[in-house]
Formats: C-alpha cells, structure tokens, sequence
C-alpha cells in the first residue's frame, strides 16, 4: 500500500531564474510511503493463501548436494583454520616457554658468573697482597744493598782520603817546585830495552854488561 505525501515548497526565486514561465505556486512531490506496524492488515489479505512455489526434485537434488558440499568445505575451512590457530597458540606458548627458559638460564649463567667473580677477586686480592710483600721486600732488600753501597764507597773515599793525607808530603808544593823540577832534569831513563817471550826485560846497558863479563871470563879462561 503506498500514500501520497505532498510536500508544499514556496519558490523563493524568481521564475524567470530557473527558466519556469508563469506564476509561483506549491511544489507538490509523490512519494512512496510504508504501511506502519499498528495499522490492520487490509481486507483483501485477511483470508489469503500463498501458494508453496513448486519444487524440481531434480533442482531440488542438487542444490542439496552443493548445500552439503558447501557445508562440507566450510567445516573443512573451519577446522583448518583452528588447527592452523591451534598451532599459533602452541607455537606462541612454546617461544614463551623457550624465552622463560632463555631468561632462567641467563640468570643461572650470571649467577655462576658472579661467583666465579668472586672467586677470582679473592685469589687476585691474596695474590695482589703477596705480590705487594714480595716488592716491599725486594726495595728493602734494594735499600739495603744501596745503604751497602754508600758505606762502601763512603769507607773507600775515607781511605784514600787517608792514603792522600799520608802521602800528602810527598805533593809537589810551590815551596818544593823547583827542587822536583831538578830531580826530573836529573833523572835518566833509558828507552832502548828489549822484551823476551817470558816478559823480561834487557836493556842495553844490562846486556853491555853482560857481553862485557863473557869477554873477560874468556879471556881468563885463554889466560889459563
């Protein structure tokens, strides 16, 4: 059942701006209306009866297997896609469980860590601590060879200050200069001296003597 509802609009427009000839007058628009809820059914539907739309068994045979297979793949689709959520889910839990796994393990091996750490820090500070012995032992040992040392060389600069002052008489002085000077002018030393194998020392005026003691030995000799 449709209505006809008139909806008045007044032109505000001029006619001749939208091409309309004549005078202004209401706009009258049909439209298609429902029937509402409360309103009766209308008489002439009171008694009627649909008749059922004829079957094809042949239509009918059909449509029901390509129902059953449409059923059939839908369940098929479903079931893989649980299977394929399933499998998420399972593979999800055990990558949290290889994580919790990971996590624990990582704390064990740091804990392992800490206490190999601090194992190690106790053999460092008792091997540090030895160490430190052993160095303050060798610069002792060091201090005391440097004492050592100044002493000795402090006892050899007092003896030989001991031996100049014994020998002190003996410098040349500017009161005996010219007497040391006259010593060297008189001294004679004699160069010309030869050396054997066995480091003795020949001279010549030694060797002069010599040959000069064979002559006369043979001459006694000859005498006799």
């Amino acid at each position: 059942m449709s209505c006809l509802r008139c909806a008045v609009k007044f032109l505000t427009k001029s006619p001749a701006a939208d091409g309309i000839i004549g005078l202004p007058g209401p706009l009258i628009q049909s439209v298609r209306g429902i029937k509402p809820r409360w309103l009766p059914k209308s008489k002439s539907k009171i008694f009627y009866v649909r008749t059922p739309t004829p079957i094809d068994p042949v239509e009918h045979e059909q449509l029901m297997t390509l129902y059953f297979h449409y059923r059939a793949h839908l369940r098929s689709i479903r079931s893989f896609i649980c299977s394929q959520h399933l499998q998420q889910l399972q593979a999800a839990k055990q990558r949290t469980i290889e994580q919790e796994d990971k996590v624990a393990d990582f704390k064990k091996m740091e804990e392992e860590i800490s206490q190999w750490n601090a194992r190690v820090q106790v053999v460092r500070e008792e091997r540090q601590a030895q160490e430190a012995q052993w160095e303050q032992k060798r610069v002792e040992r060091k201090m005391t060879r440097v004492e050592r040392r100044k002493l000795r060389r402090l006892e050899q600069a007092e003896q030989k200050l001991q031996s100049d002052m014994e020998a002190a008489p003996k410098f040349i002085t500017m009161d005996n200069l010219d007497t040391e000077i006259e010593k060297l002018l008189n001294m004679r030393i004699d160069y010309n001296f030869a050396i054997d194998k066995q480091g003795n020392k020949f001279s010549a005026d030694s060797t002069s003597k010599k040959d000069d003691a064979k002559d006369s030995e043979q001459k006694e000799a000859a005498k006799g």
